[in-house]
């Protein structure tokens, strides 16, 4: 099968996602290429991990101008490129994984020569009315429609996307975490930490609004036990200066980014997240892989994945004292121990690669229905 996948960029949980199931493709034998915007805006970009993991697999790698810019001439542009990546016959399946790609390969291959399928990795939170409406739009020229968790696809629904075949298909793990070191200078900034007595709690993510790492900062002023580890690009000047002015700042620690950030997980006492909207976050994947206790807010997405009380504690949103209180209860010598097999063992049944990527091969062969939209989670 000749699948092509167009994105964006190949960058944070979405980016890493893509390159796996790219991966994973290839080595089941399909013919596969990944095609991404040329780049140049600011603050996006293909991470070089991932580039560098396709090229290991000899998955196919190419750029257009542009599958980001909500600009036509631009989606034309890009169009008329990708028919040339392709050649002269086009492939089997189109995979997008946002929605001016969509239009880029509708307009690329017509509505009638591909089957192309989209996967919703997460839907911003600044969109304008008029995108919206766009953006229901390509979703619904899509021959199938895929959402990492069924949250997302009830918040699908309740927009008022109505599509005769939406699936649920959750992100999918290497059962094998990476055995790439951790930084030395990192593991001498952890080792200190620990050496003053201080649960350590690590926060993945790029840091901004919408992950809302701010509200563990929050947090600290009520936790004197605990110091916090960020890691991830974005605004981490803003964070530290935020820590600085609230007394806490010697007990935060923004390393900025890392390649596979889950590296650090085995440092961590507890992976935060107290995020304000999510898809289906990679991190708190990696944390029921590793056996880590997952605080984290209680929003559909995180609720989906996490289980109260048995692989990790939900707390309400935007509320540092429940924050403070989930996190004390997280590092009970007993609770963790029981939490970390559960966590483990809900890896296994839901979460691994291969299970994601099977889903997809019958998704992109029309196996399921209407009536079967929640089934590819199994």
């Amino acid at each position: 099968m000749r699948i092509l996948h167009l994105t964006t960029f190949l960058q944070g949980g979405a980016g890493r996602i893509i390159a796996a199931l790219a991966v994973a493709q290839r080595r089941s034998g399909h013919d596969v290429t990944v095609v991404a915007d040329d780049g140049g805006e600011d603050g996006y970009g293909s991470y070089p991990e991932y580039l560098a993991a396709l090229a290991t697999a000899g998955v196919g790698y190419a750029t257009v101008r542009s599958t980001f810019k909500r600009e036509l001439p631009l989606a034309m542009q890009a169009a008329q490129q990708l028919r040339a990546i392709a050649g002269p016959s086009p492939p089997d399946i189109v995979h997008t994984h946002a929605s001016i790609p969509t239009l880029v390969a509708r307009v690329a291959f017509g509505p009638a020569r591909v089957r192309l399928v989209q996967t919703m990795h997460g839907w911003g939170v600044r969109k304008t009315p008029d995108q919206v409406t766009t953006d229901l739009s390509l979703l619904a020229a899509a021959d199938a429609v895929v959402t990492p968790s069924d949250a997302a696809r009830r918040f699908l629904h309740a927009l008022g996307l109505v599509h005769p075949a939406m699936h649920v298909i959750p992100y999918g793990l290497d059962p094998a975490a990476s055995t790439a070191p951790v930084d030395a200078a990192d593991v001498a900034r952890l080792r200190q930490v620990r050496a003053g007595g201080a649960r350590v709690a690590v926060c993945l993510g790029t840091i901004g609004a919408r992950k809302n790492q701010a509200l563990l900062v929050a947090a600290l002023t009520s936790l004197p036990e605990f110091a916090a580890v960020f890691i991830g690009d974005g605004e981490g000047d803003a964070l530290e200066a935020m820590a600085a002015a609230q007394g806490v700042g010697a007990r935060v620690h923004v390393l900025g980014y890392r390649s596979d950030a889950s590296r650090y997980l085995p440092y961590a006492d507890v992976l935060v997240l107290p995020s304000r909207n999510e898809g289906l976050p990679i991190a708190v994947l990696e944390a029921l892989r590793a056996g880590v206790p997952v605080v984290a807010s209680a929003i559909p997405e995180i609720a989906e994945a996490i289980e109260d009380g048995r692989t990790g504690y939900l707390c309400t949103p935007d509320d540092p004292l429940a924050l403070a209180a989930a996190l004390r209860r997280s590092v009970v010598p007993e609770v963790r121990a029981s939490m970390a097999a559960a966590a483990r063992a809900t890896f296994a049944a839901r979460y691994e690669l291969t299970s994601m990527t099977r889903a997809y091969d019958r998704v992109y062969r029309g196996e399921f229905g209407p009536e079967q939209e929640r089934v590819a989670a199994r």
